[in-house]
Formats: structure tokens, sequence, C-alpha cells
């Protein structure tokens, strides 16, 4: 789900082909957001509970709906179910990954290389961003539908791949209350009495809306210095390949910096 080829030009396709302003779009996104935030504690209490590669599948079969629903959209509220289907996803694909990865380490007594492991795994998710963003900008020019109809190929092929998985035991823990239960006192622990978890999530929060803010900005501002859109691709790969960077080989950090100095840079 990571080589998004819509990215780089997903506010001119709602401008020219949706008929939306910017706006709209921001609100669509809004909508996106919040569901991510109201699916992450379920989904994550449903990975611990099922098969993980499945909720993985499930994530990415979200995602492919929300394309096609955005290929039929000629409408504020069909772009709008779009970004609420693609948050559900997003939120049952967020989190799961690095579950399986660190089952996978665990099994076989590996655990101290998840630090290292997971920022490769997040390096070459953005390195494959880039590519995307290039190919996605290229493609827009061919037909504003087609780095949509790419993302749905990628999603299919995704989604064969994770049922395929060979997913590693991880421990169930048998349900003393409701699941509803459950989730309320994960969240209770998380968010009271927790200062560095609760801070983690604060500033988690904080960082992923500054970041979308930027992200998104981008587009409307390119089009205003009336730079082609094919150029938008070239651009947020610059980005991409940076913060790919500083995930591939963050950990080098570790042991180096305190963990507060290096969230700051």
């Amino acid at each position: 789900m990571t080589a998004t080829f819509m990215l780089p030009v997903i506010v001119p396709y709602y401008d020219q082909v949706i008929g939306l302003s910017f706006r709209d779009f921001l609100i669509g996104w809004a909508v996106f957001s919040a569901f991510i935030i109201l699916g992450e504690v379920p989904s994550g209490y449903l990975s611990d509970i099922w098969r993980r590669k499945h909720i993985l599948a499930l994530g990415v079969f979200h995602g492919i709906i929300a394309y096609v629903l955005l290929i039929l959209a000629r409408d504020f509220w069909t772009a709008i179910m779009a970004n609420a289907v693609l948050g559900v996803g997003v939120s049952l694909y967020s989190g799961t990954i690095q579950a399986i990865l660190f089952d996978h380490l665990q099994a076989n007594r590996k655990e101290d290389d998840f630090r290292r492991l997971e920022g490769q795994r997040h390096g070459l998710g953005l390195y494959a961003l880039a590519l995307g963003a290039v190919i996605g900008g290229l493609l827009y020019q061919i037909s504003p539908f087609a780095p949509l109809y790419a993302d749905i190929a990628v999603m299919i092929v995704a989604l064969c791949t994770a049922l395929m998985m060979e997913e590693p035991p991880h421990t169930k823990k048998d349900v003393q209350h409701s699941p509803l239960r459950d989730i309320w006192e994960t969240s209770k622990y998380a968010l009271h009495g927790h200062k560095d978890v609760a801070g983690i999530i604060l500033f988690s929060a904080i960082l992923f809306a500054g970041s979308k803010i930027l992200l998104w900005a981008q587009q409307p501002y390119y089009l205003e210095l009336g730079l082609p859109i094919y150029i938008f691709g070239f651009l947020i790969a610059g980005g991409a390949l940076l913060g790919g960077l500083g995930g591939h080989f963050g950990h080098r950090l570790d042991g180096r910096m305190r963990n507060r100095s290096i969230l700051g840079i």
C-alpha cells in the first residue's frame, strides 16, 4: 500500500475529475484521518485475536474498494465515502505489519533486531512511495484515472501476497471481558497514568497532522506556480527519499543520542 501512484496528483484529480475544491478535499481527508483514529484501537484488538495476515489483507481490500469509489466519484459524498473506507483500511494495516515482523523475530529470539529491521522496512516503503510518485505524475498525463488503476493493480498483488504470508504464532490472551470493555481499558491505560505512552500518542498525532497539512498544501501551491503536473511526482519523491533515508539509517543514532533528542531532530 506504500507505492501510491495517486498521491502526487490527488488534488488536481479532485479538481479536474470530481469537480471539488481544495476545501472539499481537506474535508474529505479530515474524514479519512477521523476513521483512522476511530479504527486504530479496535483494529489493533482484532489483530491480536485474529490472524494478523487476514487483518492485513482486509485492510488492503478496503484500499481497493476506496480507489474504485474514487474512480466512480463525481460528487462530494462519494468522495467522502471513499476517504472513510480508505481510513478504515489504513487503520487495519497500521501496526499489523509491525506486529507480524516482531512476531517473526520473537519466534527466532531476535527481538533486538526489530528497531533496525523496522527502520529498513519504513525506509523501503518510502523509497517505493518516491518511485510511485514519479510514475504517478507521468501516468496522469496519459489519463487522470491511470494512477488509480495502477494503485488497484498493486493492491491486488499486495492482497494475494498477504494471504500467502507465513504468519508466525503470536500469543493470544483469553478475553476476560467484552471486547468493548477491553478496548476501553486499553485506551484508559494508554492515556491515564502513563505519561510516556500518552506523550508518544500525542506527539505522533501532532506530527501526523502537521505533516499531512504540509503534504496536501504542496499541490495547490505548485498549481499556483504554474508547474506542470508531472513535476509534482518528482518534487514529492524528493521528500520521500529523505524520509526513507532517515528511517533506514535512524537506528545508527541509538545509544549515541537520547531518544528525546532524536525525536526533536
